[in-house]
């Protein structure tokens, strides 16, 4: 792999990612943009996120929130793309997700599927504790000292 990763433009920089980059930690604009799954998180939970991103499962979800940001407003999102997105969160069994009373707006319908995206990828990457089975007790010898088999032998 490649250090010299180039995001498409307007794009998370994190490598592979499929959001456009909406955060810039730089004052002015002009650094690295990261999508908000990205932006706060650790550089070495990027990957794991942008895994969780392009399953089959989120992935649409993605795709939804790309096309609210690309093209409402414009003659696209009346000729079909909200549609299109409708569609396609049904066919994921996600209609939860589609617009509603709540929602205030098209701003709260972006923001509602923006954090289904960062919930499904805020553990990614992080390692957890995992407790040990439980044990029974031992039966037999628990020291060597105590197990002598050729002891009477010799």
């Amino acid at each position: 792999m490649s250090d010299n990763h180039t995001p498409g433009l307007g794009m998370c920089t994190a490598f592979g990612c499929p959001r456009f980059g909406t955060m810039s930690a730089d004052t002015l604009g002009s650094g690295r943009w990261y999508c908000g799954a990205h932006f706060a998180g650790a550089a070495s939970s990027n990957d794991a996120k942008t895994q969780i991103m392009r399953r089959d499962q989120v992935m649409p979800i993605v795709e939804s929130i790309n096309d609210i940001r690309a093209c409402y407003g414009t003659p696209a999102w009346e000729n079909g793309t909200k549609v299109a997105i409708s569609k396609r969160l049904k066919a994921i069994d996600r209609a939860d997700l589609l617009p509603n009373d709540l929602d205030v707006g098209i701003q709260g319908w972006l923001l509602r599927l923006e954090l289904t995206v960062e919930r499904l990828t805020l553990d990614a990457g992080q390692q957890s504790f995992v407790e040990p089975p439980k044990t029974v007790g031992i039966d037999g010898p628990t020291h060597a000292a105590e197990f002598l088999p050729y002891a009477e032998e010799a």
